[in-house]
């Protein structure tokens, strides 16, 4: 059965960095930790916090379209490092570098997250048609902008944000990162080439489309006995995942998870009961 025993194929990734180790990468990543640091003077300069509403001035205009660009830039290189670094650690998670590396710039990214609920809730503060109608920049993020405005209405005071910031690496994150780890190395006992031998489960679920019928049943079969071996931290990493976002879902005023979730989606009720009619 070839398809259990050839050669997989592996990213290239030296087109971004050399490598993990690499000066470059290194550079790369203390650049974004200390624009992040950065960000953080600017947001105390402009007063990026919330406020009182306010008429618009010729200073929240040059604060908007400042905060924007930085933010901007700052998702790009944040984006960038977590894409190289997620390359590694979703086909690999016994890569220690990369997961030692992974959990520091996740570190670092809850007080870019902690700066962005600023600035959100610092955009509701405005009068954002006043805004949309003063700056270019602004209207360039119409979407966003208006967006931020709805979302503020549902952010907890700012010490609760920033809590809830610093909780989830150690809460919600952590537990995403064991449910991965565990799947990821879940070993299955399977019959190839009339030999057993433990197979990941990722090869496991991809047999489900071999084109051996047999084989598609044994994976099948291979794999429910598989998953009651680890359903108890499975068990435990989804619950906690869930209460998390239950809880917040309801300090901050949604009527559901879901509905958060659709509003992280840009979608509304209405328009997933029409996806959901759509598709049967």
């Amino acid at each position: 059965m070839t398809v259990a025993t050839r050669a997989l194929p592996h990213w290239d990734m030296t087109p971004l960095f050399p490598g993990l180790d690499s000066p470059e990468f290194a550079a790369s990543f203390q650049r974004a930790i200390d624009d992040i640091a950065d960000l953080a003077t600017t947001f105390d300069a402009l007063g990026i916090n919330k406020r009182d509403a306010a008429i618009v001035t010729d200073a929240d205009v040059g604060a908007a379209e400042t905060s924007a660009g930085r933010l901007n830039r700052l998702y790009d290189d944040i984006r960038l490092l977590s894409t190289y670094l997620h390359a590694f650690v979703t086909t690999n998670s016994r890569d220690n570098a990369a997961q030692a590396r992974m959990s520091e710039l996740q570190q670092n990214v809850v007080r870019l997250s902690q700066l962005s609920t600023r600035f959100t809730a610092w955009i509701g503060s405005l009068d954002v048609d006043e805004l949309l109608r003063r700056s270019a920049v602004a209207r360039d993020h119409e979407f966003m902008v208006r967006k931020a405005s709805e979302e503020a209405r549902h952010l907890m005071s700012p010490a609760e944000e920033n809590l809830a910031a610093e909780l989830n690496v150690p809460g919600g994150t952590a537990w995403a990162k064991l449910h991965g780890n565990v799947t990821s190395q879940l070993s299955v006992p399977f019959e190839v080439d009339g030999e057993t031998r433990p197979l990941p489960m990722s090869l496991i679920r991809a047999l489900a489309t071999d084109a051996n019928r047999d084989v598609r049943r044994r994976a099948y079969e291979a794999e429910l006995a598989a998953w009651p071996t680890v359903a108890v931290p499975l068990a435990a990493a989804l619950n906690s995942i869930k209460g998390e976002v239950n809880t917040l879902a309801r300090r901050r005023s949604w009527e559901s998870a879901l509905d958060r979730s659709l509003f992280d989606n840009n979608m509304d009720r209405d328009s997933l009961d029409a996806l959901m009619l759509a598709a049967h």
